[in-house]
């Protein structure tokens, strides 16, 4: 029996998310995030770096993307996008949560893959992170104007909004 050949390099470490998500695999894609859970901080950190990782042999997608573009149903789509933000939620930063908006190879955010795919979930999920964000940075830029509130005050209002939203 002929193998076929693959498509692309065995997956690393790096891209392996990449790989159980496009599968639509929760099951995979929660012994990954709970591995990292009970991982040291340093671990948790390249955890966070996988999950943000824009893998080159998908367009320059990062997970979210892939999420966002999971063409099987529409809950998966959703849930792995709600269990890969409440990872970044608990052990990231929230600089991490950026990633939402990044665009891949062809300018697409992972909402605009979401309503696509008419992954309806995902877009509702989507677009209240987004306008999370908005809301924490609009409100980062009035304090800083008008409030003698140090940086690191804000940034904790900011981090506490964002935890306290899933």
């Amino acid at each position: 029996m002929e193998e076929s050949i693959p498509l692309r390099p065995n997956p690393s470490p790096d891209n392996n998310i990449h790989y159980v998500v496009s599968h639509g695999d929760l099951v995979k894609l929660n012994q990954i995030l709970d591995d990292l859970k009970k991982a040291n901080p340093t671990e948790k950190d390249a955890g966070i770096k996988k999950i943000v990782f824009k893998d080159s042999f998908r367009r320059n997608r990062n997970v979210l993307h892939i999420a966002a573009a999971f063409q099987g149903e529409s809950t998966v789509a959703n849930e792995c996008i709600t269990l890969i933000l409440n990872f970044v939620k608990l052990y990231g930063d929230l600089k991490d949560i950026s990633f939402v908006n990044d665009t891949d190879d062809d300018g697409n955010t992972p909402l605009y893959l979401a309503a696509k795919y008419e992954n309806r979930d995902a877009c509702e999920t989507l677009i209240k992170i987004l306008c999370l964000l908005l809301y924490s940075y609009f409100l980062l830029s009035v304090y800083r104007v008008n409030c003698p509130y140090s940086s690191e005050k804000i940034y904790k209002f900011q981090l506490d909004s964002y935890r306290s939203f899933f």
